[in-house]
């Protein structure tokens, strides 16, 4: 499959911030180190580095004054739309 194949990837306004601000919390400003222990392959890192430069074209937010808010506000209708805390209860 091409890679023009599978640009399909669709996220909202919510989960792309969010994604966004996790990602340079351990990409950018912890240099990986925070994730080290997940990954499996040094690739996984360039993935998620892939994946964090293509938010930062789509998340305007990250340079508005109010950017904290911003970010717990989405976190906030994110937990409100899937129910509440990780993981679900069995």
């Amino acid at each position: 499959m091409s890679e023009q194949a599978r640009s399909g990837l669709e996220l909202g306004a919510d989960e792309q911030l969010v994604l966004f601000k996790l990602l340079q919390r351990w990409l950018d400003d912890g240099q990986g180190a925070p994730i080290r222990a997940a990954v499996v392959d040094e690739a996984e890192l360039w993935a998620l580095n892939a994946l964090n430069n293509a938010l930062e074209q789509c998340v305007s937010e990250a340079f508005d004054s109010d950017y904290r808010s911003l970010v717990e506000d989405a976190r906030a209708r994110l937990l409100a739309r899937n129910g509440g805390p990780w993981p679900w209860p069995r």
